[in-house]
């Protein structure tokens, strides 16, 4: 294989499992460049080594995550980062701790770029609530 098709990831793909991040606008934005270049092999962080298959995966399940967190927003109206991450992760079930400290993060990274979009408002500094209008 040419140099140029393999490509070392380091924590953006880590294999099996969904990167560290802080900021989901940046972290979309490198899977998507790293889709554009279309490595046929990739060398991740900690896991085996994935395919350009993995990054679709992981793309697909952030958008998915983040069409959850729209849907909890507009089901409670306005909420804090707790209740709407309550919502969108209900069908996970989860009790850890750091599984839940985690998903909370994750959902207020959401949060910031749909405010960023014009489709959500923080209101008062802890609670959100949909604005249903894009930012042109």
């Amino acid at each position: 294989k040419q140099w140029y098709q393999r490509r070392v990831r380091g924590d953006t793909i880590l294999g099996g499992s969904s990167g560290t991040f802080d900021n989901y606008t940046s972290y979309m934005r490198s899977l998507h460049s790293l889709r554009t270049l279309s490595p046929s092999t990739l060398y991740t962080g900690h896991g085996p080594v994935e395919t350009l298959d993995t990054i679709d995966k992981y793309i697909s399940h952030r958008q998915k995550r983040e069409r959850l967190v729209v849907d909890a927003l507009k089901e409670c109206g306005e909420g804090s980062v707790g209740e709407i991450r309550d919502i969108a992760y209900r069908a996970d079930n989860l009790t850890n701790p750091m599984l839940l400290f985690q998903a909370g993060e994750i959902v207020r990274m959401m949060l910031v770029k749909l405010a960023v979009d014009g489709l959500a408002v923080n209101v008062d500094g802890g609670h959100w609530k949909w604005n249903g209008k894009p930012s042109n």
